[in-house]
């Protein structure tokens, strides 16, 4: 149980753990990115879409909790687990951007850089804006590979007790962040370039 409990602070913990799982054009939660009053005063969110926003992220983190709260002990029960809270956020992340207007959307991929930094470059639609080659994009699926592993035993050693919550979130962001520099080396000096101007103007952070 305290191993999907894990799953769920990483699908919500925008961006202090990397979200290790399925390649996805949205690493992170958008329901859970467009709960932050900094991102909701930057994209000028009306009063409306706060209340649309607010029922998909209410049910996003009830969904969860029913799906941990299901979950058995064995492994099997573990990886189908993982795999309905990962379903579970593409699904209302979708439902999120839907509320959104076209503007909204261009500039939440800005956020969604800033606040993601090099752990973005796993979006295939990221990849695709910078041009990405074949051995690029191997290269970036081999940095997430390796990621996953990582957590996954990392999290084992938590489950054990071996590993305290605080040791762990300390592990989380400095894999992030390592991650992120990995990955941000596998772009060319125009590449680099290229991204860093998807992440425009700086939110403001209220």
């Amino acid at each position: 149980m305290k191993k999907i409990l894990l799953i769920v602070l990483s699908l919500i913990a925008i961006p202090s753990a990397f979200c290790v799982g399925p390649a996805s054009d949205h690493p992170a939660s958008v329901a859970i990115l467009l709960g932050l009053d900094s991102v909701r005063s930057d994209l000028k969110i009306s009063n409306s879409q706060a209340a649309q926003l607010d029922e998909i992220r209410s049910s996003f983190r009830a969904k969860s909790r029913l799906i941990v709260s299901a979950a058995g002990t064995s492994n099997e029960s573990h990886q189908a687990a993982e795999a309905s809270l990962f379903a579970l956020r593409d699904k209302t992340s979708a439902q999120a951007l839907a509320v959104l207007t076209s503007k909204q959307k261009k500039r939440l991929q800005e956020v969604e850089s800033q606040f993601l930094g090099g752990t973005i470059l796993v979006s295939p639609k990221i990849q695709k804006q910078l041009n990405l080659t074949a051995a690029q994009t191997a290269s970036i699926e081999k940095i997430r590979a390796k990621g996953t592993v990582f957590v996954t035993k990392l999290n084992a050693t938590y489950k054990d007790g071996a590993t305290s919550h605080q040791e762990r979130i300390i592990q989380l962001r400095n894999r992030r962040l390592a991650d992120a520099g990995s990955l941000l080396r596998v772009l060319s000096p125009s590449q680099r370039q290229a991204f860093a101007n998807l992440t425009g103007k700086p939110v403001r952070r209220i």
